[in-house]
Order: structure tokens, then C-alpha cells, then sequence
């Protein structure tokens, strides 16, 4: 968005370099499923653009009730209540907490205000009838959080009030003060958290947070909006400061300590770093000192600044939330969003996104940074289709869309004398009402990890001895025959060594066949698995999985083991979707529960536990069995600390026969009596 202090000049540089970024809108790839599409302007045409609605997802059943807390959050899932709003991770997903304990994810709107300028003193009568009417619409339609610049001053005062925002201005208002010092302020695009006068400015500004630091309502504070904090030439911008400047001073001692070279990009990016991490620290212990109650939710990034890295990381030490104004994106982009929360160790919220379209009589084609698109409907799609997407996402915990009532464009939800957009307001209540149960039902179960991970990507194996042992499994698949399928590597190949005779005992009587391969890891597996293992005329009832040990040795990351693994099992079960799987965890190596090689084996398990009811899958873990009272391993079970003795051998087969006959006791049809 345009920021008020910029001068006429850059203002009209922004809409011209805007007006050209409009023409070549990056629309990312949605989901190739859906048969809905959304007219979009592209380039001075309308282009069609894929969207995925609700009723897209495939298994997804509305929930006809979904219970909330009388602050929006989820009844059906608590964690520690503080008596007010506060960020936490749970189970790998980030959520906000409500002040009574209950999940919460933030569905909000900006700019919810009344039409009239905002009262000089206490809301009128009127004010508060708007409020209770206006809200009353906002929770009929499952809103739960009143975003930026909405009025706080009326929503205090109702009998129902709804979780709002506030925005202080701490650098905007800083610079105005500054200007009568430094009269050059503002000529370049900055911010100054290097004068020693805005640590004291912070504190005045805070000062007035007294008022609502008791109030469970308040989500919590923006401390800006749109502040420039592009990377690249940013030593240079502050350098350009007259010498007398704190900017310059700050950028001049910053490229001394660097042996005053010219300014590299890494230079760029460590000074960004450091002009980051002094302005939140600056603004977080204003804010803590005089509102410890309530979260720091940043200062709205946007733009060019989103992408470095840094200012996430910079951010994230002071904020309790990353506050993103995101737009130029048709589907949000999960892997970037993931990463900024994963490099800023806190949540995601978007704090402002929308489309506007031509049929609502005012311009889309220079005001305003949303989607300009050709119909209210295409609009409606534009919510459901980009929703969804941030629901799948477990970084973020919410959005705001901008705005509630049309300015100088169609981005409201009412247009100038507050008539709903009824395409998007049914669009908005649909998703809305569902987003807690849509949020667990789009939770991503296998983890995210790089597309690179050598785990995920099947991979062939060379070796003659190898092709040979594998095209024996593609023979035995093509001829059929067997009930279970015991998959994996050395240690399931070991069932024809050391477990020979426990085998034929135990496990061949239930039809069973070995398609363990030493040395394999996941991507081998996976490939056995999509070249030939499973085809032909079978149709196994179990299948018994143990895979990953050999990633361990390579040093794969517990995430990247366990991604392969639901690789292997979405593979399975796609093939054979009837079919039982019982994921074993992997088995205990090295003798010490310390062993780093265990440690590493352990913290996959606790991923590949969170596989279980999925896929129709079964998570055993029988590790327990082989272990002494202490953890140790003992060289009776597993000579090597690795493969199994034949006592070994015995021991899974006690634990895993029981498991697969009660499979296949279950898949025998029933006698009539």
C-alpha cells in the first residue's frame, strides 16, 4: 500500500511502477482438479485461472456444528489458558490460543469502521447500533477478529465485543517528530531505529497501551505498516544520509567493522539483519514494559522486503507473530510461507489480500494491489480458492482481508453504503464456519521437506546382485499368490538368514513373501515399489513395512526418513487401498539409548507414529521388546546392534503374528448360522 509519508514523487513513481507490475502478475499454479476458473485482468485481458473450492476436497464432510469459545476459538482442542491471546505450536502446527485455552485460528477483516469520521470522544448511539449490527453480520459469517485500522473505540463498548487489532505507528510517527531535526527525512526510503531519541519515543508511544493491557479482547499490537525494508542497496541508501545522520553513522561504523569496503550483497543482507533486530527490540521492549499481556504482531512486511530471509529471522526474535501483507499471488506459495515461519520460529498471519472486480463500478485497473477480476462470483472463488491453501498450511494462523467497506476500489466486502457482496459473503461463510475442522482435515500428514531430499526421490540401484534380487520380487509379484508382504531392507532380508526357521514356522503358513533387500533405503524402496514390486496378479491383505535404518547411517534428517516412509505407504495404498499396513518403527540400534544413531532412529518414530489411521495404516512399535530395563541393547538380541539373532527374529515374530492374523481373521467372510 501507498504510505503516507512518502513524498508526491514517490507516489506517483509507486503507481507507475505498479500500474506496469499489474501487467505481468505472477499467477502461481492451483489445483489441477478443479473445474471452477476465475476470470482475472492479465496483461489488459481477462485470463482464466484455476481455482480449488470446498467442494473440490475429496472426503471432506461439513461439520454441521462446530462448537467456539465465545472468543472464536475451537472447543475441541485446549492448551495452557493465560487469560489472553498467545501463540503456541502443537503437534507440528502453529495455532493461536484464545484466552480461555482454546485453539484459534485468526479470521479477520481490516478497516471495520463506520462510515463517519471517528468520534472525538465517547462512540454515540449511533456508533454503537452500527457496531452491534455489523458484528452481528461479521460472526454470522464465522469472522472472529477485527484487523487493522478497525474501531476499537466502539467495539470496547459493546456488550459483545469481537478480538481486535491495534496499530500504533511507532516508526511513522517517529519520523514526523524527526523531521525537525534531520530535515532530509523521509527523502530516502528508510527507518531510524539508530537515533538514540526513538528508544524514548517507543516507550512515550506505548505509554498509551495502559488503557487495554487488561483486555482479554485485544489480539494484540501492530507496532507498523509497509515499512521499506528492501535488501538490496540498503548500506548505499543509508550511507546516502547526510554524515551527520544517525543512518549514515550506523551504516558508516557497520562497513568500517568490514574493513570499509564497497558494500557486497551480504553486506546488504547483515545490515538489513542488523536495522531489523534494532528496530523490534527497540518496539518489543516498549510494547512488553507497558502491555506484558498481549502479542507483538509485527509491522506488516510486504512487497520486495519478503524476500530476505533476514527480516523473518530478525523479526521473529521479538515478535510473538509475523504479520505478512501478501499480494500478487494467485495461490499462496505454502513452501515460502512455511519457511518464513520456520525461519522466524514464530506463526504467519496475512494481514492483507483481496481481489476487486469491474462489475462493482469502481476502477481496477491503477488503485490498489488485490486481483482485479471480472465478476463478484470470481471474487468468491478467489477467497475459497486461497484459503484453503493457507488451511493446509501449518505455519500460518490466519488472515485479514482488506477491507471491509469499498474506497477508492472494490476491495470491500460492502460497498459504500455497506450492501454485502452476496457471492463473497457466501463464499467467505463457507469456509469460515469450517476452518477448524478444514484445518485438520488439510493438515499435511507426511512432513515437509526439501523436493531435493534424496529420501523422497526413487531411486534404482545398480549393483547386479541388487537388479537381480528385485527382478525375483517383480517375478513373484507377477505370478501372485500370497496374503502378506513383509517390505524393507537388511533386517526384513534377514528373515532368510538368521530367522529362516521362525519363518517357516510362523510367517510362511500365513502366505507370506520377503521383499526385503539390504542396504536399501527409502528411495529404494520407493522405486521397487513404483517399478515392478507390486504388480501383476496379487492382492496382498498386509503389508508388513520396516524401512529407514540405512537413511539413519547416511545422516538423513528424522523428517526426510519419515517423508520417504509416506512416500512408500501413499504408494502402497493407492495400489492396494483394502490392504492393512502394519508400519513398524524402526528398530533399536546402537547399545546406549544415547547413541546417536538411536536418538536419530527415535526421533523418526515419533514422526512416523503421526502415519497411524492413515492410509489404512497401523503404527507397531515393538522396540520395547528388545530393550533392557535401562535401554540398553543387548548383543543376544542384536549381535551387530543392528541386525537381528535368531532370538531377535523371535521375538518380532511374537509381537507382528498376532497383529497380522488378526488382519486376515478379519477379512474372512462371515458363516451364516
Amino acid at each position: 500500500m501507498i504510505q503516507p509519508f512518502w513524498p508526491v514523487r514517490r507516489r506517483i513513481e509507486f503507481l507507475q511502477r505498479f500500474a506496469v507490475g499489474l501487467a505481468g502478475l505472477i499467477a502461481l499454479p492451483a489445483a489441477s482438479h478443479s473445474a471452477e476458473v476465475a476470470e482475472v485482468m492479465q496483461r489488459g485481458s481477462y485470463v482464466s485461472h484455476e481455482c480449488r473450492i470446498l467442494s473440490d476436497l475429496k472426503g471432506f464432510t461439513p461439520a454441521a456444528d462446530v462448537k467456539l469459545s465465545r472468543y472464536g476459538g475451537w472447543l475441541e482442542r485446549r492448551a495452557e489458558a493465560t487469560g489472553f491471546f498467545h501463540p503456541a505450536e502443537l503437534d507440528g502446527r502453529w495455532w493461536v490460543i484464545d484466552p480461555e485455552g482454546h485453539v484459534f485460528l485468526s479470521v479477520g477483516v481490516n478497516s471495520v469502521s463506520p462510515a463517519s469520521p471517528k468520534p472525538a470522544e465517547a462512540p454515540s448511539p449511533e456508533d454503537l447500533l452500527w457496531g452491534e449490527q455489523t458484528l452481528a453480520g461479521l460472526r454470522n459469517h464465522a469472522f472472529n477478529t477485527l484487523g487493522c485500522w478497525s474501531a476499537a473505540e466502539i467495539v470496547r463498548k459493546l456488550p459483545q465485543p469481537m478480538p481486535y487489532c491495534l496499530r500504533w505507528g511507532f516508526m511513522s510517527g517517529y519520523r514526523k517528530e524527526r523531521r525537525a531535526r534531520h530535515p532530509a527525512t523521509g527523502e530516502i526510503p528508510a527507518i531510524y531505529p539508530f537515533d538514540p531519541e526513538f528508544e524514548s519515543f517507543c516507550d512515550q508511544v506505548a505509554q498509551g497501551m495502559a488503557e487495554t493491557k487488561d483486555d482479554p479482547w485485544l489480539f494484540g499490537h501492530f507496532s507498523d505498516n509497509e515499512l521499506p525494508l528492501h535488501e538490496w542497496g540498503i548500506v548505499e541508501r543509508y550511507l546516502s544520509h547526510p554524515t551527520d545522520d544517525p543512518n549514515h553513522k550506523a551504516a558508516a561504523a557497520f562497513m568500517a567493522s568490514r574493513g570499509d569496503r564497497k558494500p557486497t550483497k551480504e553486506d546488504d543482507r547483515d545490515f538489513l539483519r542488523l536495522v531489523v533486530d534494532t528496530y523490534y527490540a527497540k518496539v518489543a521492549a516498549a510494547i512488553r514494559k507497558h502491555d506484558p499481556n498481549h502479542m507483538f504482531l509485527g509491522s506488516r512486511f510486504h512487497g520486495k522486503a519478503l524476500t530476505s530471509s533476514v527480516i523473518f529471522e530478525a523479526g521473529g526474535r521479538h515478535a510473538d507473530i509475523i504479520s505478512v501483507n501478501y499480494y500478487h499471488r494467485w495461490t499462496p506459495e505454502n513452501d515460502r510461507i512455511r519457511n518464513w515461519a520456520k525461519v522466524a520460529g514464530k506463526p504467519i498471519l496475512l494481514t492483507e489480500w483481496y481481489a476487486m472486480s469491474s462489475d462493482g463500478g469502481l476502477p481496477t485497473d491503477v488503485v490498489g494491489a488485490g486481483f482485479p477480476v471480472r465478476t463478484q462470483q470470481d471474487r468468491a472463488k478467489f477467497y475459497e480458492h486461497f484459503t484453503l491453501t493457507l488451511l493446509e498450511n501449518p505455519g500460518c494462523v490466519g488472515w485479514h482481508w482488506f477491507r471491509y467497506r469499498d474506497g477508492t476500489n472494490n476491495a470491500g466486502m460492502v460497498n459504500a453504503e455497506e450492501k454485502p457482496y452476496g457471492a463473497l459473503w457466501e463464499a467467505m461463510k463457507r469456509v469460515n464456519t469450517q476452518v477448524y475442522p478444514l484445518a485438520e482435515f488439510l493438515q499435511p500428514v507426511i512432513p515437509h521437506v526439501s523436493p531435493k531430499s534424496h529420501a523422497i526421490r526413487p531411486q534404482e540401484r545398480p549393483s547386479k546382485w541388487w537388479q537381480d534380487r528385485n527382478a525375483g520380487f517383480n517375478d513373484q509379484a507377477a505370478r501372485g499368490g500370497f496374503d502378506v508382504l513383509f517390505a524393507g531392507d537388511s533386517i526384513t532380508q534377514g528373515w532368510e538368514n538368521k530367522g529362516k526357521e521362525i519363518w517357516a514356522a510362523q510367517i510362511a503358513p500365513l502366505k507370506a513373501a520377503n521383499f526385503g533387500i539390504s542396504g536399501d533405503r527409502t528411495e529404494h524402496l520407493l522405486w521397487r515399489f513404483q517399478n515392478g514390486n507390486l504388480d501383476g496378479d496379487l492382492d496382498p491383505k498386509v503389508l508388513v513395512l520396516m524401512v529407514g535404518t540405512n537413511n539413519n547411517r547416511r545422516k538423513d534428517l528424522p523428517e526426510d526418513i519419515a517423508a520417504g516412509v509416506g512416500a512408500i505407504l501413499e504408494t502402497f495404498h493407492a495400489r492396494f487401498p483394502k490392504a492393512r499396513i502394519l508400519l513398524l518403527a524402526i528398530f533399536p540400534r546402537g547399545e546406549s539409548p544415547t547413541d546417536p544413531m538411536r536418538v536419530n532412529n527415535d526421533a523418526t518414530n515419533e514422526l512416523l507414529a503421526k502415519y497411524d489411521g492413515h492410509w489404512n495404516v497401523k503404527y507397531v512399535n515393538i522396540n520395547p521388546t528388545f530393550l533392557a530395563a535401562d535401554g540398553t541393547l543387548s548383543r543376544e538380541v542384536m549381535p551387530d546392534l543392528l541386525h537381528l539373532s535368531p532370538q531377535g527374529y523371535q521375538t518380532w515374530a511374537d509381537a507382528i503374528v498376532p497383529e497380522i492374523k488378526g488382519v486376515l481373521e478379519a477379512e474372512k467372510p462371515s458363516l451364516s448360522p
